[in-house]
């Protein structure tokens, strides 16, 4: 092993309501082109992201935790991707991104060990700092009531039920969706659309074809709740599904549906 080695690093970032940009720190990738080395470390804290964001879907964000780690071993496990050459997998993991999971911007060093400078990093950047301190320390009571704040915070913005599009400008397909939580579906399909495990197929193969910059992300209604007796927002949001099939007409030839069921 050479005496000293040049790498680059990102820090992996969980961002749950993107347009907030508020995140919290999963992981560490670092790649070194002197020995072909390309490794992701992940150490998700569930209890801090939960604080900053109740809603979030773990499994979710579990699962495509566990694809970056896929992406830096290679292979067919991880897809087209998992093909490239190391230094191209790398670039395409630290690229910008708008969705749930994003990384830093990349970062230099050397190093003799890259494990041990991965190890490291995780340490300086990922572990939470009060983790060897004694429960009721000044710094942890000033955390949690951060956390308290946030939590608090959440609970007075209440989730947005509507309805969402996925537009091909290049062809004028559109995917429609609908959720009684608007934000976590449409970065869903952000990002399994970015990295290239899409269940739609036909969405998929047009977005390799055209690339990202095609589509558009659009939340096209929200559903006011309303004090009337008798109001359900999923009656009424489902009866908005209805008007937005007729109008965009997403199943068949024009879009991307393979069916009229849109709720998710």
């Amino acid at each position: 092993m050479p005496e000293q080695c040049a790498f680059e690093y990102a820090v992996i970032r969980i961002v749950p309501r993107v347009e907030r940009e508020e995140f919290v720190n999963a992981g560490v990738v670092l790649y070194c082109a002197e020995l072909d080395f390309l490794a992701a470390r992940i150490e998700l804290d569930e209890h801090r992201l939960r604080a900053l964001s109740p809603e979030v879907e773990l499994s979710f964000v579990r699962e495509h935790l566990q694809a970056v780690v896929r992406v830096c071993v290679g292979g067919v496990e991880a897809g087209a991707i998992g093909q490239l050459p190391t230094s191209e997998r790398f670039r395409w993991l630290v690229a910008p991104r708008s969705t749930i999971l994003q990384t830093s911007a990349t970062h230099g060093g050397l190093c003799q060990n890259p494990e041990a400078s991965l190890e490291w990093l995780i340490e300086r950047q990922v572990r939470a700092p009060l983790t060897n301190r004694s429960p009721g320390h000044p710094e942890e009571r000033i955390e949690m009531e951060s956390k308290s704040d946030l939590k608090r915070q959440y609970k007075e913005t209440a989730n947005q039920a509507g309805i969402f599009l996925i537009t091909n400008t290049t062809n004028g397909k559109v995917f429609l969706g609908s959720s009684l939580n608007l934000h976590g579906p449409l970065n869903k399909h952000r990002f399994m659309l970015s990295i290239g495990s899409h269940l739609n197929s036909a969405l998929q193969a047009d977005w390799r074809r055209s690339g990202p910059e095609a589509f558009t992300f659009e939340i096209v209604e929200i559903i006011e709740p309303s004090e009337e007796p008798g109001f359900r927002i999923d009656t009424a949001l489902a009866e908005r599904e209805e008007a937005w099939l007729a109008k965009t007409q997403p199943v068949g030839e024009r879009g991307y549906n393979k069916n009229n069921r849109i709720r998710e």
